[in-house]
């Protein structure tokens, strides 16, 4: 499956939770699109022009692979955009209850407080395994796989439970983890494996994940985890070499730094 995509042989590629590589099919026709946009980008672009015309056929045949009503289905820039324009069109009141798991992204966590600030709702944050709609829950909101710690969860379950309690379920698909320390994914660059310390959505951002301290990790050993995000091209040898490559990386840059307490030698 390796030969579909046009990824570097020389790299071992694990950070497909934050920049995935395109097949070559899709990176071919997605190509001839650009090229047909780059012919008269304000006709091709044009809602009142080509883009309509363009899109139906394929959200069309979308719903149809996915089995869902054509009139259920809508595309979007990406999946926070969505939910926030399904979130905002909820009519919630004062005393309803929105029933968060504690690992959600960060981002729509900030759009919840915001809806629980204009409508007077309640939200209630806690585990996925202690997502138990209560009597006036109006929404249940989880992922399916966390975005901090890649856990997978059954959503299904819990989107039953919903239904049998009268509320709305959302589910979001996410799959990312937290920040690292820059220096070893550099060094780790250099050595031909490619990973990164959280999701593109978190570049630059400066705080630990609070879902790694929530865990019982310091802030310092909370930024320096990494995250190796796989898929279905990685294959066992690429594992192997990627457990060869770490401890030396990290070995290395504790004998340059001046201020690690020198200790046994690193082992994976």
């Amino acid at each position: 499956m390796r030969e579909l995509f046009l990824l570097d042989p020389e790299i071992v590629y694990l950070n497909h939770g934050s920049f995935g590589a395109c097949p070559r099919p899709v990176f071919e026709d997605y190509q001839r699109w650009q090229r047909e946009l780059e012919r008269q980008p304000v006709e091709f672009l044009g809602r009142e022009r080509r883009l309509p015309e363009l899109l139906e056929p394929a959200r069309l045949r979308l719903a149809a692979y996915v089995g869902s009503p054509p009139g259920d289905l809508a595309f979007a820039t990406n999946a926070s955009s969505a939910l926030n324009t399904a979130i905002r069109c909820l009519e919630l009141h004062r005393g309803d209850e929105v029933l968060l798991g504690d690992a959600e992204y960060g981002g729509l966590e900030i759009l919840w407080q915001w809806i629980a600030a204009r409508t007077g709702a309640t939200l209630r944050r806690v585990p996925f395994a202690e997502l138990e709609p209560g009597p006036k829950t109006r929404v249940v909101f989880c992922s399916h796989i966390e975005w901090t710690t890649g856990q997978i969860n059954d959503v299904a379950t819990v989107c039953a439970a919903a239904r049998a309690a009268g509320a709305l379920s959302v589910k979001v698909l996410r799959a990312t983890t937290s920040g690292s320390e820059p220096g070893v994914i550099r060094a780790l660059d250099l050595k031909g494996l490619s990973v990164s310390g959280g999701s593109a959505c978190q570049s630059g951002a400066s705080e630990p994940s609070h879902v790694l301290t929530a865990m019982g990790l310091t802030p310092t050993r909370a930024r320096a985890t990494l995250r190796f995000s796989l898929s279905k091209i990685t294959t066992e040898a690429e594992i192997d070499e990627v457990l060869k490559i770490i401890p030396a990386a990290v070995a290395h840059l504790r004998e340059l730094s001046p201020t690690y307490k020198k200790t046994a030698p690193v082992t994976a």
